[in-house]
């Protein structure tokens, strides 16, 4: 095991809790584990939340959803992207809640609910700004308007959409205002519509009145929003694995784009971009070893990236190195680790590949 993370499974309770406090009660508190939990183990995290007592999760791939169910956690799962046409039958059987993403995807769904004589539970997702996927506001009141039918096999059962610019009262008012004039449509002729959903981690807070029925929260959830004060729920690690002192003007990794200035120890770790590392920290980014940060110097190799150890006294072979969370007194976050690679930290976390072992501690 060159490198592995370390997943802190009360502090991933805790932030449940944490976002808890920052709704109504009778909210639905949705967990978005898609991207492998966001880096942090799907298995790990989707074990936490379920012990907080989260209302549902959220997921992007068919396996996952189905691994939920296999796992006997019995809330609504919701699957955000098409599945294919072959993997409708298993979703349908488990009652995978599946989000209506357009007018051909709806219909695909029904007719697989038709075939396989069951119901299919389905999230409209309304187009109000994104123009990523979803259906107009016009496709969405034929959908519901079919589904009235005693014929139908479609359960209407929510309606969503995304905030394109949470940060952005006016884009976002405008959006919300898209969905609640819709489900005031709908209430006056009689159309009931039990779950709508639209905030996120970065909105909770900045639009309380428009919680509707529940709020889909990811990176909250895993520490990565500062705003909620929620806690770093994984740490990132690996050990020194080569130490060697170099002359001034030697040269570092491929390319030769680190030059010394001075004599200096440099060190070696197994991780690299193979792992989620980030190619475009070379030279930029930092580790800590000893609680002190040391400069990523060269190019980020596919499995090693070399360090500056100039400010560990006397280091050793097998020194324990973080690359994301804390050490004694200092710690990396994903968004400052963002901020190096000229990224966010959503992606961050999601490039954490899927081959690091995951370790629960706590």
């Amino acid at each position: 095991m060159t490198s592995w993370l370390e997943i802190n499974s009360f502090a991933l309770m805790r932030n449940v809790r944490t976002v808890r406090d920052k709704i109504e009660d009778g909210v639905g508190l949705f967990a978005v584990v898609k991207a492998n939990a966001y880096g942090h183990g799907l298995e790990i995290a989707t074990e936490a939340f379920w012990r907080a007592g989260v209302d549902g999760f959220v997921v992007s791939e068919p396996n996952d959803a189905l691994f939920l169910v296999e796992k006997g956690y019995r809330v609504p799962i919701l699957l955000l992207h098409p599945p294919q046409a072959n993997e409708l039958w298993r979703l349908l059987e488990h009652k995978i809640r599946l989000a209506g993403t357009s007018p051909s995807t709806v219909a695909d769904i029904a007719a697989a609910a038709v075939r396989h004589e069951r119901r299919a539970y389905v999230h409209l997702e309304l187009e109000t700004g994104m123009h990523r996927s979803g259906v107009t506001i016009q496709e969405a009141r034929e959908i519901i308007s079919e589904a009235q039918s005693p014929k139908s096999p479609l359960v209407i059962e929510g309606l969503f959409t995304h905030l394109c610019a949470a940060d952005n009262p006016d884009a976002s008012r405008s959006q919300i205002e898209q969905v609640a004039n819709f489900l005031f449509e709908l209430q006056q002729r009689d159309m009931h519509i039990p779950c709508t959903h639209i905030l996120a981690s970065e909105s909770v807070e900045a639009y309380p009145d428009a919680l509707f029925e529940a709020v889909r929260v990811g990176r909250a959830l895993y520490g990565a929003v500062a705003e909620i004060q929620t806690d770093l729920a994984l740490t990132w690690k690996t050990r020194l694995c080569r130490i060697e002192r170099i002359k001034r003007g030697d040269t570092v990794g491929y390319g030769k784009s680190y030059t010394a200035e001075r004599d200096m120890f440099v060190g070696t770790i197994p991780v690299g971009y193979s792992d989620g590392l980030d190619r475009s920290l070379g030279n930029t980014g930092f580790v800590l070893v000893r609680g002190k940060r040391c400069p990523i110097i060269g190019r980020v190799c596919m499995n090693d990236t070399m360090i500056d150890l100039s400010s560990v006294l006397y280091p050793e072979l097998g020194d324990e190195v973080v690359l994301l969370g804390r050490q004694m007194a200092d710690r990396i976050t994903p968004q400052e680790m963002a901020e190096w690679a000229n990224t966010i930290d959503y992606e961050i976390l999601a490039r954490l590949s899927s081959s690091l072992s995951r370790i629960k501690v706590k």
